[in-house]
């Protein structure tokens, strides 16, 4: 019984497959002539010319690279550096290689850099612990504050190597131009001047040198 099934059922699986296999066989006969068919696609051609890359120009001055927003031209004078004795002043938007060493004491007022010839000895100054030299400065030492027509919104001191007080006299001057003011030792009161320059502020500065020069020498 067992040997008359087998041999019925192969019979009948064989008929089963036989129409699977053919078309399986006419789908690969098919498929290479469906590839020969499509067209290949050509490579891209190479560039034959060589990418460019911007590159910034030459370092005009150390101001462009913290000019972060580069709002446009810098300041008509600001100082560039400045040493024991005196400052380096860029003036008229020339480069910091043009800088002019400017010794002794500095007024900085409406982009002009002027030379300043102010008392800068403390001996015999009264309360010169407090004030420095300028304990002997008078009025008149802040005289070119009343002839110039546009007046600063605000001025700095700075007072040398240490931080000073400004005299009641000078106050009182400043209070009546309505003139704003600040005193900070030398350094600070060079960069907070170039930062307030740079923003467009109206701002002027008087500067002492770390060491008493006289601005004539």
């Amino acid at each position: 019984m067992l040997r008359t099934l087998s041999s019925t059922i192969a019979p009948r699986l064989h008929s089963l497959h036989l129409p699977v296999l053919r078309r399986a066989v006419a789908a690969a006969t098919a498929v290479p002539a469906l590839l020969a068919a499509c067209p290949t696609p050509s490579p891209a051609p190479c560039p034959t010319t060589a990418r460019t890359y911007a590159t910034r120009a030459p370092h005009i001055a150390v101001f462009e690279d913290y000019d972060i927003f580069n709002r446009g031209p810098r300041p008509r004078v600001y100082v560039q550096r400045f040493s024991d004795r005196g400052f380096y002043v860029v003036q008229g938007g020339a480069a910091d290689s043009e800088a002019v060493l400017l010794r002794g004491p500095v007024v900085l007022l409406n982009g002009q850099a002027l030379l300043w010839d102010v008392p800068q000895e403390t001996e015999g100054v009264a309360n010169s612990a407090m004030y420095g030299c300028m304990g002997a400065w008078t009025p008149a030492c802040l005289e070119v504050l009343k002839a110039v027509r546009d007046r600063p919104e605000i001025i700095l001191f700075g007072t040398g190597k240490t931080m000073l007080a400004l005299p009641p006299p000078l106050q009182a001057l400043l209070k009546e131009l309505s003139i704003s003011y600040e005193v900070q030792n030398t350094r600070n009161a060079c960069s907070t001047f170039n930062v307030l320059a740079d923003e467009g502020r109206n701002v002027a500065a008087c500067l002492l040198p770390l060491v008493p020069t006289p601005s004539r020498a």
